[in-house]
């Protein structure tokens, strides 16, 4: 696992071992932010269930201006922190050790980009997708990331799909939010 490109490309991201973080793979993250880069340049993004910090730190590293990396798991947050001391992205990012609901519920920051990569058959996504708009925490024409397996289907009528592409047995589906009336 590494940064694909931007000024922290080629850097290897540690990550722990096991299955209890499920990393996106580097084949996944660069179609994704090939989709999403004409959209990053100085964004605010939140990379919810951040697991190593691996979305986040690309986006910073191709030139979001701030990326705000929220998880529960103090191991993830351990090991996010030492990916953006590693690839020296630490001065324009903020680790939050809290779940997706709870952060949502008491976040006042509009986002231009949200990256959400759950643990799979959990039933995460519907629900925080539902907070992330009751809470308006994407702006008006945001873009928003979702991660899951191929076998499901998370798709809802609040966003308009930007892009959903298959690869193998993930799914990418990007939502964007739509303007208020």
């Amino acid at each position: 696992m590494r940064v694909i490109s931007g000024q922290a490309g080629g850097f290897a991201l540690f990550s722990p071992k096991g299955k209890n973080v499920r990393p996106t793979s580097d084949m996944v993250k660069e179609a994704v932010f090939n989709m999403l880069s004409p959209h990053i340049d100085g964004a605010a993004f939140l990379d919810l269930f951040c697991g190593t910090g691996a979305a986040g730190i690309e986006a910073l590293s191709r030139g979001a201006k701030r990326a705000v990396f929220v998880d529960n798991s103090k191991d993830s947050i351990t090991f996010t922190e030492k990916n953006l001391q590693h690839t020296k992205l630490m001065p324009n990012a903020e680790l939050v050790l809290k779940s997706a609901t709870e952060f949502l519920k008491g976040n006042k920051e509009k986002f231009d980009i949200i990256f959400m990569d759950p643990p799979y058959s959990k039933g995460f996504i519907i629900p925080v997708l539902e907070l992330i708009k009751s809470t308006g925490a994407l702006k008006e024409g945001g873009l928003c990331v979702t991660e899951y397996p191929a076998s499901e289907n998370h798709e809802v009528s609040f966003f308009e799909v930007y892009k959903n592409k298959r690869y193998g047995r993930i799914k990418v589906l990007i939502y964007r939010a739509l303007r208020e009336n």
